[in-house]
């Protein structure tokens, strides 16, 4: 007589299971993303070997937009960190070149 109350009881517990479920999967991925992020800026710091005071020097220029005057007509892909890790870094692929642009350009803020 309630069959379909019973089934619609149930099929709301395993959705509420599922849901459970899933919401343990999104926040397992939140970290792996958190943890693959910070991975990836300290390979990227680490590329460029500078120390912890020549970093914080760079993010001010950065964050006050002196960088972009300091870099000029330069074009903007080229002052990208690449990872050496994976060998790209959003989408652009590494070079040989690239790796001479890179030093050439610490060498000029040395």
């Amino acid at each position: 007589m309630y069959a379909k109350l019973d089934k619609i009881r149930a099929d709301l517990q395993k959705a509420i299971a599922k849901r459970d479920e899933d919401d343990r999967k999104v926040k397992q991925l939140e970290e792996k993303l958190r943890q693959e992020e910070a991975a990836q800026i300290v390979n990227d710091v680490t590329a460029y070997n500078l120390s912890p005071e020549q970093l914080a020097q760079f993010l001010q220029l950065a964050n006050s937009g002196q960088l972009q005057n300091l870099l000029g007509g330069q074009n903007s892909q080229a002052a990208q960190p690449v990872s050496q890790s994976t060998g790209s870094y959003y989408g652009t692929s590494k070079t040989e070149n690239d790796d001479e642009e890179e030093e050439d350009l610490l060498d000029d803020n040395e």
